[in-house]
């Protein structure tokens, strides 16, 4: 009777394991060429994990468009960080409208992928399938892997293993991703009734060259599930599988119990105990732990040995009564508020957010020594990280109302900054030049625009030109003076015509540069008008600063005292949603301990009616060796010593 309730647990344990399937691959960072700053800013606090800091900063960046360049993918980040705080109304209406106003299957596919993801993370298996039901087409290399993976995981936990099957077997993964699709692939044949290829394909998994930490505990799953698969028929066969489990690994407990089991088909009820007296020696909290208690009295009434199998059931017994007392003064604690202090330091230790965050260990409190199990139910992790969002909220807000007052003295700052600097602004003003320029420039431009009409090349001579000009002129003027006093004299005559050839020359040098002078006086006043107009645009812009001014240091009061009066008016709201989640934690927490409490007595049933068989047994074939055998000191050498005895 004890051999048939024990198996029927051991089989119980491998539904489970088939049927939590998931095992996460190593996320793959994707491909992006940073074209906005802001973008990058925002990427740059999400790979920090610094989730709340990259949704603030990207709806801000959107709402001054500053991440034009990179639409869609910043819708596709804000949906999915929005999915994972569960605001999955919000995050529907991001990814809808992307679905909609794009043609690109890939952009579509990766909406898809990102609703699939978080939805069976949190535990809603119908819409996952949904979603990964309509990823088809061109999909992204760098999700592409992950997109396979995820299909298989969803097929396996809505009972569908030929679609897992054919999501999986024709594709050649990569490295990264190989052990995780032939993990997957295995229990997908098992579960279609193939169990020999599913042993084959995670056989392959657990035989591949390990490159990651978090590997090794997937290759111990992989041995583990295929051992309880050959259990039954072919327990020499899953022997050699559950002997490649760690012991130290997370899987160890539920293969030592399942050791022995496979030892015990075989009727090897020496080599059964071994696995199960180290069970013995471990957390009495394990459910393989305290099967195992039952497991090794039977072992000892197998062999013969009623004595030893008479105490083994009282120790458990006993050890039983033990563990149902401090499940119930668990309750009672959680009943206190333990539960939720130790969750609340536990949340602070650990302070990341969004996204697949989850809590790395249970909190080092003796009332939640029970809940190792719990941790790993979608329904109590998800309350737990709504919780810790909630903590992380409730701290945010209260931490913005209490320095709420650094703006305002930041506003007061700047106010009589700006009251010291406007009366020397003023006088600047008074005292500006501009128009004085303006002038000068514009004769300068209706100087060129006559001398460009008239083709007046002597217009754009050069001041060491212009003053040779000017001697020349006065030398001519003397000249004729003289010539006209003196008209015999030839000389002078001679002279009048060098300066003509002298002026003639430098026409003929100005003219040769005609173009360029005339193109390089034009581009030197554009400087000097593009210069002006700078000048105009500072004089007016303190100008207007002085008109508007008032109004917007006043408009900042107001946006002060509006986010002031949202954040007081959002605190109560949060307090009580805070409240109500606490509830549903210890909630959660004390029916999860209700059941083990009903295990427990299960088990103290169980071990009570064997106990009485025992006795039985003991009392009919040698009564004086029941306080023998339960004083004596067992050893694996000493276990045929005394069957041989007792015969």
């Amino acid at each position: 009777m004890l051999k048939s309730f024990s198996k029927r647990l051991t089989f119980l344990m491998l539904c489970i394991f088939m049927a939590f399937s998931y095992v996460s691959a190593e996320e793959k960072i994707p491909a992006n060429i940073v074209k906005d700053l802001h973008y990058g800013e925002v990427l740059f606090h999400f790979y920090q994990d610094d989730y709340f800091t990259s949704i603030t900063h990207l709806l801000a960046a959107q709402q001054l468009n500053r991440v034009a360049h990179h639409r869609p993918d910043d819708e596709l980040l804000l949906g999915g960080i929005q999915l994972s705080y569960g605001m999955h109304n919000e995050a529907g209406k991001i990814f809808a409208r992307i679905l909609e106003e794009n043609t690109d299957n890939a952009i579509k596919n990766r909406a898809y992928y990102y609703l699939a993801k978080i939805s069976y993370q949190r535990g809603y298996l119908t819409k996952a399938a949904q979603y990964v039901e309509n990823i088809k087409g061109a999909v992204h290399a760098d999700i592409f892997s992950d997109v396979k993976l995820l299909k298989s995981q969803v097929y396996l936990d809505i009972g569908m293993p030929e679609k897992a099957i054919a999501s999986l077997d024709d594709w050649k993964a990569p490295k990264t991703h190989r052990p995780y699709a032939l993990h997957n692939l295995g229990i997908a044949h098992i579960r279609d009734g193939n169990l020999d290829e599913g042993v084959k394909k995670l056989e392959k998994a657990s035989k591949l060259r390990i490159r990651q930490p978090n590997q090794l505990t997937l290759r111990d799953k992989s041995n583990l599930v295929a051992g309880l698969a050959l259990l039954k028929d072919k327990p020499e066969v899953a022997q050699h599988y559950l002997e490649d489990v760690r012991l130290s690994g997370l899987y160890s407990d539920i293969s030592l119990l399942t050791m022995g089991w496979a030892h015990s088909e075989q009727g090897n009820y020496e080599k059964a105990l071994t696995p199960w007296l180290e069970l013995k020696n471990r957390r009495l909290t394990s459910t393989p732990v305290q099967e195992g208690l039952l497991a090794i009295a039977y072992g000892y009434g197998q062999l013969g040995l009623n004595g030893r199998a008479v105490q083994s059931y009282e120790d458990a017994i006993n050890l039983y009564q033990v563990e149902n007392t401090k499940l119930s003064e668990s309750i009672a604690s959680i009943e206190q508020g333990k539960l939720i202090t130790a969750l609340i330091e536990k949340s602070q230790q650990e302070p990341l957010l969004g996204w697949f965050w989850s809590l790395k260990s249970i909190p080092a409190v003796p009332e939640v020594r029970y809940l190792t199990e719990l941790m790993a139910n979608h329904q109590f992790h998800e309350a737990i990280k709504n919780f810790r969002d909630l903590i992380f909220l409730k701290d945010n807000l209260q931490n913005w109302l209490d320095n709420i007052h650094v703006f305002n003295t930041m506003l007061e700052t700047r106010q009589a900054r700006y009251e010291q600097t406007v009366p020397v602004a003023g006088k600047t003003l008074d005292r500006s030049l501009l128009k004085y320029f303006q002038n000068k420039y514009d004769k300068l431009k209706t100087t060129l625009d006559e001398a460009e009409a008239n083709q007046d090349v002597l217009a754009f001579v050069n001041d060491d030109e212009l003053l040779s000009l000017k001697r020349i002129e006065r030398l001519q003027k003397k000249l004729i003076k003289i010539s006209a006093e003196y008209p015999e004299n030839k000389e002078y005559q001679e002279n009048l015509q060098r300066l003509k050839l002298l002026r003639g020359r430098i026409y003929w040098n100005v003219s040769q540069q005609y173009a360029h002078r005339k193109w390089q006086t034009k581009r030197l006043l554009v400087e000097i008008e593009q210069e002006i107009q700078k000048q105009e645009q500072v004089e007016a812009s303190i100008a207007t600063v002085d008109q508007v001014a008032s109004f917007g240091f006043g408009g900042f009061q107001y946006r002060i005292d509006e986010i002031k009066q949202r954040i007081e008016a959002a605190l109560p709201r949060l307090i009580v949603a805070y409240d109500k989640q606490s509830r549903l934690l210890e909630k959660l927490a004390i029916r999860e301990l209700e059941q083990r409490k009903l295990v427990m007595k299960s088990y103290r049933a169980q071990a009570k009616l064997a106990l009485a068989q025992a006795y039985d047994r003991a009392t009919v074939e040698n009564p004086e060796l029941i306080v023998e055998d339960s004083q004596a000191q067992l050893t694996p050498d000493s276990i045929e010593s005394e069957q041989i005895g007792e015969q």
